[in-house]
């Protein structure tokens, strides 16, 4: 086939009549995941696993979260400078040790349908300076979220430092983003400088479908839209 011949199966578009377009990028140097706040996390405990799905500039990822059973697909995530960065949520889990076991159970659970948590007893490793770690855990946490219970509100414990140390960074958000959320275990009553936050009450239905619509990544509260506010099956792939 000559010159000529090709031609006529060309449509050539003159220089200016094309008003902006767009260098689509095909290779992929690096994944990292993000948070919601633009932190970078470590990668060394998530299994991450990209296909091409056929739509140039775009990869679909499939997330495993440490400890937990689920893997996640995520479709269309765009290939920039050539690193392709997987969207996750990060929320620090604080909590006394009365309330521990229930805790503990609340963690897995949302790690199982999404929704990354930071929980000291999983997190903290053997010679950690465990107080360092904490502090920037809820510095680097897109969430804190504030167990309570009658056992525990008026205990003396680190839990308390960790309360200032949330209402510090709420400070320090813009006014309005939803930070720092108390969650009721019983029917007890929050510490004065929560009162002007909604809390959440574990004895309400629904309560932990309105904790994963608030705290979970957008494709999970996509996920929740589709099946009329159902949480993922956590064996989901």
């Amino acid at each position: 086939m000559d010159a000529r011949q090709v031609e006529e199966f060309l449509e050539f578009i003159p220089i200016n009549a094309i008003e902006s377009y767009e260098l689509v990028e095909t290779e992929v140097k690096g994944i990292q995941l993000i948070t919601l706040n633009e932190k970078p996390v470590t990668i060394n405990d998530f299994r991450l696993v990209m296909k091409n799905i056929g739509t140039p500039g775009t990869v679909q990822v499939t997330l495993s979260i440490p400890d937990s059973v689920s893997s996640f697909k995520i479709p269309f995530l765009p290939i920039k400078n050539g690193i392709v960065e997987v969207p996750i949520t990060l929320s620090f889990v604080s909590y006394a040790r009365e309330d521990e076991k229930f805790v503990a159970e609340v963690s897995q659970r949302l790690r199982d349908h999404g929704a990354v948590t930071w929980f000291d007893r999983r997190d903290l490793l053997p010679g950690d300076d465990w107080e360092m770690r904490i502090e920037k855990g809820i510095e680097n946490s897109d969430f804190f979220l504030s167990f309570i219970s009658r056992e525990s509100i008026d205990r003396i414990g680190f839990k308390n430092r960790e309360l200032m140390l949330a209402l510090k960074q709420q400070s320090l958000r813009p006014r309005g983003r939803v930070f720092l959320i108390p969650i009721l275990i019983d029917d007890c009553v929050p510490p004065h400088d929560l009162r002007n936050l909604n809390w959440l009450k574990i004895s309400e239905a629904n309560w932990f479908e309105s904790l994963l619509r608030t705290i979970a990544p957008w494709y999970i509260k996509h996920n929740l839209a589709v099946n009329g506010g159902e949480p993922y099956n956590p064996s989901y792939e």
